[in-house]
């Protein structure tokens, strides 16, 4: 069933002198009897709405060309201020609309509502995961710990069940999405939760190295980026947020090439790819050469 969580309050950010109780307050009533006072016009269609603490100009329009007019709708149901006091409301967040609705919540700085996407994306990347109870984790600091016991669904093999492989792939995909999602938009719980899941793929390379294609890598690479170099000459990322990818996967890449590569010819993009890339490659033979050898020590038994 999609992760949903319930708006208690649809304009606790942007309305803070607003109602929110199941009866009317004397500042609901007052903007119910007042025209509305700020268009706004979304992908070319307008929309006439109640004056918010918004980007208003002159002539109190506000436009976005570029964004979707049925989202705006869908955004607005949060916000409306003629539903302010309603003792059950209509808007909720879940997995079918957070993906839609965190742009506006950022756009206007409504971190509750926000908190409540990352959320629900969170646990959405965890049940992507496909690890044992991966779903029903509550601590993401023991998320790594708690799910490691079954990997069977990324272990699959192609000539097994092609289905099985493309959903596969098809999840990969989407916890990269949201990953780089979650950077653009500070989603931390999501971030967590993909970072974890990745690390663990990292972790069993001889089954899931298929995953790892250039794009994937390049995707990778860009949340570490930009770097620099301290004092000591050693390559760090000026941005603390890719703290697991960076010393999971590519802290150590860089450790050999310290002396002769600069960081602006990492941060360039094209050098850092491949270098990981090459390491991801070391790594799947190193772990598929242990695991043969486990393989021939138990049928040696």
């Amino acid at each position: 069933m999609p992760t949903t969580t319930k708006n208690s309050n649809p304009s606790s950010d942007v309305n803070s002198d607003g109602g929110g109780g199941p009866d009317d307050g004397p500042e609901t009533k007052r903007i119910r009897s007042m025209p509305h006072d700020v268009v706004v016009v979304v992908g070319g269609v307008e929309f006439p709405c109640y004056r918010l603490p918004m980007r208003e100009n002159e002539t109190n329009r506000i436009e976005f060309p570029d964004k979707c007019p049925e989202e705006w709708k869908l955004f607005y149901r949060f916000i409306d201020p003629e539903k302010i006091g309603q003792a059950v409301l209509d808007a909720e967040i879940d997995e079918d609309n957070a993906i839609v609705l965190t742009p506006w919540f950022h756009e206007f700085s409504m971190g509750r509502h926000l908190d409540q996407c990352d959320e629900v994306l969170g646990r959405k990347t965890m049940e992507l995961s496909h690890w044992e109870n991966g779903e029903d984790i509550v601590d993401l600091d023991n998320f790594y710990y708690a799910v490691s016991s079954d990997e069977s669904f990324w272990k699959v093999e192609k000539s097994q069940c092609q289905s099985c492989e493309n959903e596969r792939k098809s999840c990969f995909k989407e916890m990269i999405d949201l990953l780089q999602f979650s950077y653009k938009y500070d989603l931390q719980k999501t971030q967590q939760s993909a970072e974890l899941a990745l690390s663990h793929l990292i972790d069993i390379l001889e089954h899931t190295s298929d995953l790892f294609d250039m794009p994937t890598i390049k995707a990778m690479v860009q949340l570490c980026l930009p770097i620099e170099k301290n004092r000591h000459g050693d390559f760090i990322p000026i941005s603390s947020k890719a703290h697991r990818i960076w010393h999971n996967s590519f802290a150590g890449v860089l450790e050999p090439h310290r002396e002769h590569l600069a960081a602006e010819t990492i941060n360039s993009n094209e050098l850092a790819p491949l270098l990981l890339h090459a390491h991801l490659l070391r790594e799947m033979n190193t772990q598929k050469s242990i695991y043969s050898q486990e393989i021939r020590k138990i049928a040696g038994s």
